[in-house]
């Protein structure tokens, strides 16, 4: 048998090349996993609150893992909260940041008192406010204040229904008495690691896929055309297609050029994931299509189709 196959690939051309896509196409899935960095899910959420979580997919999380995603006036800050931590050897496992505006007004009666100076025909006049939250007093030029504040912040973490991970913050000030007062212009970036051993599930999910084929035929002819298949087995982190990391045989029509043929994708693989590009759901793939007419195996190629 092996015999048989070796002189095959020997012999036909067209199976050489077949074996060279799919070769080409692991080759450099292998080589994107080795050499990139960990995966990032960055969900952003324009609301009451303007909500980024950023999911970093390592056990631990680390400066450079959380300061690139905040804004400015706040990585000097976080950048001494992890130092401190990493001098504690604590393992930092999600980080919040989160910056409000309140605008507080109050209102009230000053009271007047003048009092005579001993000794001197002098006379100082004093100023009091008092509510719950300030304490004003003024004595002629000078004055003094206590500003007395207490704050409630509620975070709630989970996964939304699509399976991504949430975090929502409210800053609420307390005051006067249990009255709760939410605070505006609220942002909040929060930072969450997850080990990828832990995160990666199989999805059982159709969904449409079309994007675009270069072939060859069994006659060594190269042709373009566009595929159209279902995605139905994905191994990922969530249901959602910029999370799939690979996608296994996906049946697909391939429409060329006075040709409309079966086919089907073996293993795809989400090319989204590689950082800094504008892509999240992108999907490289070798291609086998078989010819209408009952002749068998027809051509072989390579396919980049995205999700619908």
């Amino acid at each position: 048998m092996l015999k048989l196959v070796v002189n095959l690939f020997k012999t036909n051309s067209f199976a050489r090349h077949a074996l060279s896509i799919v070769l080409s196409v692991l080759l450099g899935a292998f080589l994107f996993w080795f050499f990139a960095g960990p995966r990032v899910t960055i969900v952003e959420r324009i609301g009451p609150v303007q909500e980024k979580i950023v999911y970093v997919y390592k056990p631990v999380l680390v400066t450079k893992d959380v300061i690139k995603y905040l804004p400015p006036p706040s990585r000097a800050e976080v950048e001494k909260v992890m130092m401190e931590n990493a001098f504690l050897q604590n393992q930092v496992a999600s980080l919040n940041d989160t910056i409000a505006t309140l605008k507080s007004t109050g209102s009230g009666q000053i009271v007047y008192v003048d009092k005579p100076v001993p000794g001197t025909t002098q006379t100082v006049r004093e100023a009091t406010f008092k509510d719950w939250r300030l304490d004003f007093k003024a004595e002629d030029t000078k004055a003094d204040y206590t500003l007395t504040q207490k704050f409630e912040i509620i975070n709630v973490a989970g996964k939304d229904k699509q399976g991504k991970p949430f975090v929502t913050s409210k800053l609420l000030e307390i005051g006067p008495g249990e009255l709760r007062t939410p605070a505006t212009n609220v942002s909040a970036t929060t930072v969450i690691s997850s080990a990828e051993s832990n995160g990666k599930s199989w999805f059982f999910s159709a969904a449409i896929q079309g994007g675009f084929a270069f072939t060859r035929d069994t006659d060594g002819k190269s042709q373009p055309g566009g595929v159209v298949g279902v995605k139905w087995l994905t191994r990922g982190y969530t249901k959602s297609a910029e999370d799939g990391i690979y996608a296994l045989v996906t049946p697909v029509v391939y429409l060329g050029s006075n040709v409309q043929e079966i086919g089907l994708l073996p293993i795809s693989f989400n090319v989204g994931r590689i950082p800094k590009q504008p892509f999240r759901d992108l999907w490289v793939s070798p291609l086998l299509t078989w010819s209408t007419k009952g002749t068998g195996l027809s051509r072989a190629g390579i396919s980049l189709v995205a999700t619908f």
